[in-house]
């Protein structure tokens, strides 16, 4: 009989690791190891009232090398590896393990994803990959797939490990790597049927620093180089400037404005336009006495073949749209990516930015007029493509 072991890097998930070990104990796994990364809660103690093997490191190492620790304590033929925030769906993984064990050239199978959002509701995510292959995954520079939605041959793993190429020591994105590894070893695929419930918008990559940026470019200029690909990977420079994007947005939502406006300073030479969303929205919030807004700008690019990309805008536009409607650039998005973000009756997608930044000025500048009572609001959540 096929073994499989679901391996757990947790850190700080005592409200949520019950239920992802009870998820890895229902679809058939023989074992659930739980990586403790040093938590500072209870999550020890909840693991393993729910079932788990705890394994508690001393430092925290984050959950690339919490994945990696757990991989060489397992035996067993197959291999999960589960965010401690998610939960598995038996039927989908239990598909994936009787594929595996039907064809013995592929290295990982894995099922659908069901989106869960903050408030609940739960939305199946696009499949975004056709072919999957080294050269595919390097090319769109993002995983196909969350890690838990995954049953990885151990064997595999072993011999993605032992390739000439040699390992790339990163914090995040571990499992972007594992799974370019993986297509060079063997067959990468993928079946219709969810095996993964994936929470959105809590603390994954999405809502990191920087971290995860950097790393998954370093992989992907690391392995272009090797493996001799004609493919482009962001320069230093454009990473610098999406990093610090990303902290401006951070600090904005947090109200720190004073940070805020100094990552804004440093990338309004290079990216002019999301510096001038994210002032604009600056501006709002320090004027929130001045009449209610009826317009609002949003700036919702993404990564247009990213695994759930615009559904983790969809909240945002709609928090700030506020129902009153809203202008939103998306660039030149798939019609996926466009229904992802579920617009109302009263939004406008708008795909030349020159046009959205020209709305957002005349309406900046309109609101700025003492007669005028309508004022604009202007919001920034793009993503490098």
């Amino acid at each position: 009989m096929t073994e499989l072991t679901v391996v757990i890097p947790a850190y700080n998930a005592t409200r949520t690791i019950a239920a992802a070990v009870s998820s890895g104990l229902a679809s058939g796994a023989h074992r659930v190891l739980v990586v403790d990364d040093a938590s500072s809660d209870d999550t020890v103690t909840a693991a393993r009232t729910a079932g788990a093997e705890v394994v508690a490191l001393e430092t925290n190492v984050g959950a690339s090398g919490a994945r990696r620790h757990g991989l060489s304590l397992t035996t067993s033929d197959l291999v999960v590896f589960l965010d401690a925030d998610d939960e598995l769906l038996p039927d989908g993984v239990r598909a994936s393990v009787a594929r595996l064990a039907a064809e013995p050239g592929l290295s990982v199978v894995a099922g659908r994803v069901v989106g869960v959002l903050p408030d609940g509701r739960r939305t199946p995510l696009a499949r975004r990959f056709g072919e999957i292959t080294a050269t595919t995954l390097l090319e769109r520079g993002h995983g196909p797939w969350p890690p838990g939605a995954a049953v990885v041959r151990r064997r595999s793993a072993v011999d993605a490990a032992d390739l000439d190429i040699p390992l790339i020591a990163t914090r995040y994105a571990e499992d972007y790597e594992l799974a370019i590894r993986l297509a060079l070893v063997g067959g990468v695929e993928q079946h219709d049927l969810p095996a993964l419930e994936y929470r959105m918008l809590q603390g994954k990559s999405s809502a990191a620093s920087d971290g995860p940026l950097r790393d998954k470019e370093r992989i992907r200029a690391h392995y272009v180089e090797h493996l001799g690909l004609d493919v482009t990977v962001a320069t230093p420079r454009e990473v610098e400037a999406a990093a610090q994007r990303r902290r401006a947005l951070g600090h904005l939502r947090r109200r720190e404005w004073g940070p805020g406006l100094t990552q804004l300073a440093s990338t309004v030479v290079t990216h002019p336009g999301p510096s001038f969303a994210t002032g604009a929205e600056l501006v709002r919030r320090a004027g929130s006495t001045r009449p209610r807004t009826r317009r609002s700008f949003v700036w919702a690019t993404g990564q247009d073949d990213n695994i759930g990309d615009s559904l983790l805008r969809r909240p945002y536009v709609s928090a700030v749209s506020g129902g009153r409607g809203a202008a939103v650039w998306v660039r030149e998005a798939s019609p996926d990516f466009e229904a992802g973000l579920d617009l109302s009756p009263r939004d406008v997608l708008v795909r030349s930015w020159w046009a959205w930044y020209a709305m957002a000025f005349r309406g900046r500048c309109a609101a700025a007029r003492p007669w005028r009572s309508t004022r604009v609001r202007c919001a920034c959540l793009g993503a490098e493509r």
